[in-house]
């Protein structure tokens, strides 16, 4: 049996539109220039519906949120992205029909 691992699955409107306009270009870099990830300190994929986006290791969730703000990504992406590590998934699932949660902060865009 292959071995799964946990993808936390969340409602796009947990992001702002510059987060999302940030994911997307940040999605582009890593398709046309794969061998320069350092760029934006996640590794994303866009989808239909929304993105994937690979968490690092907690260890250095510090230095990944703080290049994370430096790459102009809001405060409550960096929460979600804390929790998330937090509570141990290998990737986070932004979908715009994924379930929203009330603990985070939500946007209507």
């Amino acid at each position: 049996m292959l071995k799964t691992l946990p993808m936390a699955d969340v409602s796009t409107c947990h992001i702002t539109r510059n987060d999302s306009t940030l994911l997307e270009l940040a999605a582009q870099a890593d398709v046309n220039t794969p061998t320069h990830p350092e760029d934006f300190p996640l590794r994303v994929c866009s989808t239909t519906y929304g993105f994937v986006i690979f968490c690092r290791d907690i260890g250095i969730m510090h230095e990944t949120i703080a290049n994370l703000k430096a790459h102009e990504m809001s405060e409550a992406f960096c929460a979600l992205y804390a929790m998330a590590l937090q509570e141990g998934v290998f990737a986070i699932n932004l979908d715009c029909d994924a379930e929203e949660y009330s603990g985070l902060q939500r946007f209507d865009w």
